[in-house]
This record gives structure tokens, C-alpha cells and sequence, in this order.
């Protein structure tokens, strides 16, 4: 009979835990149909690894080994890898338990109830769960949100809270879009005049002790008042309705000239 899947060895102090071993072992059994529990021990003794094949052995002795059943073994693992931790302190970890900077809810409420397997908490479950989001998830907005919820519950908790934050990155996605690409970037492009990106010499005292002047507005050697482009309004700002002084420095914003010059991309005409 061919046997769907295969079962690697465990790897002690790996990445797998045994009660996730175990956990695929049992799914392994239920997926080839195999339910005597003689086959099972013989499984579990080919497959688990030439390391915890001798920690089993160190752990009884030669008659015993030979009458130890699946679950035996399995539980001498367990015991020796994972003792049972104290659920007064796993207690204290969940409660104490805050999401980190940058970590997804989702990450966050699956590190909750990784903390809260070991705290017996039954049937109150849900509602520790609930309570942690909305004290841990370290983020004003969405907790002021979660607070004012009526009768929320740790479903309607975590919904909530995953909505916000995606409204949040596809509000940053917008807002990229809409300022023309990456914040930060100080490129000056000028049409009429080649058509190349070019950036300004930077503004700094040793520059202007060697006599070079750069303009903020444009680049050019000139200083910021005789500019012509002192009186150019940005297009960007007509639109929304804003100040220069609102824009992040050195963003690339288009270029309405009040004259009737043909459009520009420059830097917006605000004091540096």
C-alpha cells in the first residue's frame, strides 16, 4: 500500500517543538489509515532520529523499552523536552505580552495564544484574548477604537483591529502615489531645459565659502530671491488645498507657473 507523505527525523533544539512532531506524527497515522498501536511505535522508532532513538533508551531501561507503547514514548519525550511550565508564570507573560513595533495583529494575537496555551484559562478564553488586544496593541488609534466598541468581543476585537491597520498601508499606498513617488527624493526635472534629472549642490557653509550658490527652489546658481520661479505656485498644493510649509522636505512635487511657462517638476517654492 503506498503511504501518502513522509515524516522527517526530530531535531532536537530545532525550530519544531515535539508536541508539533507528534501533532504531524498523528496526522501522518490518519492520512495512511494506520491505527494499531504496535505500528505506530514501530513508526515512531524508524522515523524519529538516531538522537532521540538514544534519548529514548537513556530513559528506560532495556526491559521497559521493549514494553514502553507509543504514547509512552511519546509522553518520556515530551516530559524531558518540554516540562510542564508553571501557569502562574505563562499567566504573567500573557498579561504582560505587548505588541512589538512593526508587528502585524496578526503575528501579535498568534504569539497571545501560543503564551496562552500553558494558562488554563478554559472557557474564559476569548474574552483573555480580547482583553490583551486591546491593552497590548500598542497603537492609540486602534485602541481608542476597541474601546469604544459596545459589547465587543474578541472576534469583533480582532476584525477591527486588522481593518485599521490595513486602511492605515493602503492609506500610505495613496499617499505615495499621490506625492510622485518615493518620500525623501530630491530630484530637480526640468522640460524644457533637456529633460534630465539633475540634483542641486548641497546647501552647506562649505559650499558657500567656495562661492558656489545653489538655489532651493531650483538648483541654479543663483540665490532663492531673484529666482524666477519665486512666484511659481505648486500644482499639487492648488489641489489640495495646503501650505508648502505641510509638504515633507525634498518631496518631487509638480509645477504650475502662474506666468504661462510650460509645467515643471522643481522642488516646491517653500523656505528650506
Amino acid at each position: 500500500m503506498a503511504m501518502h507523505g513522509t515524516m522527517s527525523e526530530f531535531k532536537p533544539g530545532g525550530k519544531e517543538s515535539w508536541n508539533t512532531y507528534t501533532e504531524r506524527l498523528d496526522h501522518y497515522f490518519t492520512a495512511n489509515g494506520v491505527t494499531d498501536a504496535a505500528q505506530k511505535r514501530a513508526i515512531l522508532l524508524a522515523v524519529r532520529g538516531a538522537a532521540t532513538y538514544k534519548l529514548m533508551k537513556s530513559l528506560t531501561d532495556a526491559d521497559s523499552f521493549k514494553t514502553t507503547s507509543y504514547a509512552g514514548f511519546t509522553q518520556l519525550v515530551k516530559d524531558y523536552h518540554e516540562p510542564t511550565p508553571s501557569a502562574i508564570v505563562q499567566c504573567y507573560k500573557f498579561n504582560t505580552r505587548s505588541r512589538a513595533p512593526g508587528e502585524s495583529i496578526a503575528a501579535y494575537v498568534a504569539a497571545l495564544r501560543e503564551l496562552a496555551e500553558q494558562c488554563k484559562y478554559g472557557t474564559s478564553l476569548s474574552e483573555m484574548l480580547r482583553d490583551r488586544l486591546v491593552c497590548g496593541v500598542n497603537h492609540e488609534g486602534i485602541q481608542k477604537k476597541l474601546l469604544s466598541e459596545k459589547d465587543l468581543t474578541y472576534d469583533s476585537a480582532y476584525s477591527l483591529a486588522q481593518a485599521i491597520e490595513a486602511a492605515e498601508q493602503d492609506a500610505k499606498t495613496f499617499k505615495s502615489g499621490a506625492m510622485g513617488g518615493s518620500p525623501h527624493q530630491h530630484v530637480l526635472f526640468n522640460r524644457y531645459k533637456g529633460g534630465k534629472p539633475r540634483t542641486p549642490p548641497p546647501s552647506s557653509p562649505s559650499a558657500m565659502d567656495a562661492g558656489k550658490i545653489s538655489c532651493y527652489r531650483c538648483g541654479g546658481n543663483h540665490l532663492a530671491p531673484a529666482c524666477r520661479h519665486k512666484d511659481t505656485e505648486c500644482a499639487l498644493l492648488q489641489e489640495e488645498g495646503t501650505s508648502g510649509s505641510s509638504l515633507p522636505s525634498q518631496e518631487v512635487v509638480p509645477w504650475r507657473p502662474k506666468t504661462g511657462i510650460a509645467e515643471e517638476k522643481l522642488v516646491c517654492a517653500r523656505e528650506p
